[in-house]
This record gives structure tokens, C-alpha cells and sequence, in this order.
């Protein structure tokens, strides 16, 4: 999760030597500057980097490399896909190489080259969220609303925060409002909103679809909502599995006593369920983590307190 606590993927390789996230850093910081053509170029000589080397292909030896950016990714992929060789994690975030060359040239309103880029982000990290949503929103600018809605629903088995699962959802919304089916659209914003209340974008859409049906979209029951999902093939609430791994996953780190990788985990299946149970214990975790510090910070000034009172007695 962006703003969680980092969790190391086991089984790491060896660094390739490729630079790729200087090239990331240096390209956004040119971007920002407004150098869009030198941004692309230090992204492309960085990619001829990677795909002149050995580990492009994704294999090497008796390894399958992928390039997870969180340990749910990894785990969700684990359990989904059979490999018949280890999953181990790439040296550098090249998927994040190829999705930064990729929304950099939908910017560029190179779409072509977009979609091609997001396809090589997505094969080193197919669990991804971000990345599978930036290939929607490219088909999003061409008009391409069926394959922007085709990507979008396969996003949401992946979606393992709330705020990706709202995406989706708001997703979904856009498209029945290019397609003008306004009820439905209705009821996709009103559900991204259970994930991401403080959605300004999902508000806006809402007030445009009532002014737009003249009030006849209304606020959909819920029982109208799931029969909607279901003729359109969209979820109703997060993917069970997810939720599932998050829980079991979260109270066996608390068991073993690694309150990081529970924290993580306890954390994500609140975001998806809004369970205080769940909630309970994250904060638990997280009190004790802070009387942990304060207790820390207590004791380094006892200590210099004792240091200082020990000096201005030898200077007496």
C-alpha cells in the first residue's frame, strides 16, 4: 500500500546494474520541469539498458522474475498462477520503468506508444492495480470505452486497498456516463464513495449525473445496484480472497509477534471492510509502537539528563 509501512518480498535478486530508479527520478523531476522530451529520453536509454540484458526476457536460470511493487502483489500471483520455477523478486522496479515511460507518452498524447509501454509494465507486474488502471485511462482518451471497461473489471480482483477499489468503481461510473445509462452510473460513484469518501471527483460526477438525468438517475437501492453488477459483470464490495489473505495473513504476523508485516496487513483489510474488530488491532499495534517510542525518548533523556549532571560534577 502506498502509505504503509514497507514490507520486504522475500528472495530478492542481486541488483542488474541498469539504474532504473535514478532514471525514474531524474525523468520526474524533468517532467515536472516541463523537459518532456529529455524525460523520455532518459527513460528510453535506460529501457535499451534493460532489454539488452539477460533478466529482460524474465527468466534467468532456474528463476521467474517479476517486479511486485508490494508483498500482497507477490502473494496474490503466488497463489493465483502455477510456475513451474521460483518467483523471485526483479533487482530494480522495472515495471515501474515501463509505467512511468508509459503515462509520460500518454502526456505526449502518444497513446500507441502508451498502451504498448503499460503492456510491458503490466507483464512484469500483472497484479498490479495502478498500472492495469493508467492502460484503462489511456483506452479512456481514445474513446475506447469497451476495452477501458474490459480492463477496469479485471482490476477489481486485484484491488487490495480501498482508494484502488473506488477507482474501479468511479471507473465503472464514467462509463455508463458516456453510455448513458444514468442510474448505473449513479450507483457505481454512490459505492466508490463506501471506499473513498473524501472523493471529490466522485461528488462532481454525482452532481453532473443528476442535472444531466434531470433527477431521474434518483439513489439506487442496493438490491437495484447488485442486479446491475451482476448483468454488467462488476463486484459488489472487495474480492473475498484478498480480504481473506489480508486477515489471516495479518493475525499470524501478530502470532509470531512481527508487528510490521501485521500492521500491513490488518491495516488493508480494514481499508477493504471497515471491520473495527479488525481496526481494534491495528491500533493496538500502533499504541504500542508509540509507547515503545515515547518510552525510548524517556530514557535517552534520563540518560543525558545522568551525562549532564555527571559533567557539571567533575567541573565542580
Amino acid at each position: 500500500m502506498e502509505n504503509e509501512e514497507n514490507v520486504s518480498v522475500e528472495n530478492e535478486a542481486e541488483s542488474a546494474g541498469i539504474g532504473v530508479a535514478e532514471a525514474i527520478s531524474e525523468a520526474n523531476t524533468l517532467t515536472g520541469a516541463g523537459d518532456y522530451g529529455s524525460a523520455k529520453i532518459r527513460l528510453e536509454e535506460t529501457i535499451s539498458k534493460l532489454e539488452a540484458d539477460d533478466i529482460y526476457n524474465g527468466e534467468k536460470g532456474d528463476t521467474v522474475y517479476f517486479a511486485f511493487a508490494e508483498p500482497m502483489e507477490n502473494i496474490l500471483y503466488s497463489l493465483r498462477n502455477t510456475v513451474d520455477k521460483p518467483v523471485t523478486q526483479a533487482p530494480e522496479p522495472f515495471a515501474s520503468l515501463y509505467f512511468t515511460y508509459g503515462k509520460l507518452l500518454m502526456g505526449m498524447k502518444d497513446f500507441e506508444g502508451a498502451e504498448a509501454a503499460l503492456k510491458q509494465a503490466v507483464r512484469w507486474n500483472p497484479v498490479n492495480p495502478n498500472i492495469a488502471l493508467m492502460l484503462a485511462d489511456v483506452y479512456r482518451a481514445q474513446e475506447r470505452f469497451e476495452d477501458f471497461a474490459d480492463v477496469t473489471k479485471k482490476v477489481f480482483q486485484n484491488a487490495y486497498t480501498g482508494p484502488y477499489l473506488a477507482r474501479c468503481y468511479r471507473n465503472m461510473g464514467y462509463y455508463f456516463v458516456e453510455t448513458q445509462q444514468w442510474k448505473e452510473a449513479m450507483g457505481c460513484y454512490l459505492m466508490s464513495l463506501e471506499y473513498d469518501p473524501e472523493s471529490e471527483d466522485a461528488t462532481k460526477e454525482i452532481q453532473y449525473i443528476q442535472e444531466k438525468s434531470e433527477g431521474a438517475a434518483g439513489v439506487p437501492r442496493i438490491d437495484e445496484f447488485k442486479e446491475t453488477a451482476r448483468e454488467h459483470g462488476i463486484p459488489v464490495g472487495p474480492d473475498q480472497e484478498i480480504v481473506g489473505i489480508a486477515v489471516s495473513y495479518g493475525r499470524q504476523a501478530l502470532d509470531d509477534g512481527r508487528k510490521d508485516v501485521a500492521h500491513y496487513f490488518l491495516v488493508m483489510a480494514y481499508d477493504l471492510t471497515n471491520d473495527d474488530s479488525i481496526r481494534a488491532l491495528a491500533d493496538e499495534i500502533e499504541a504500542e509502537d508509540l509507547k515503545a517510542v515515547e518510552s525510548l525518548k524517556d530514557d535517552t533523556a534520563d540518560e543525558e539528563g545522568a551525562q549532564e549532571d555527571s559533567e557539571n560534577t567533575q567541573s565542580d
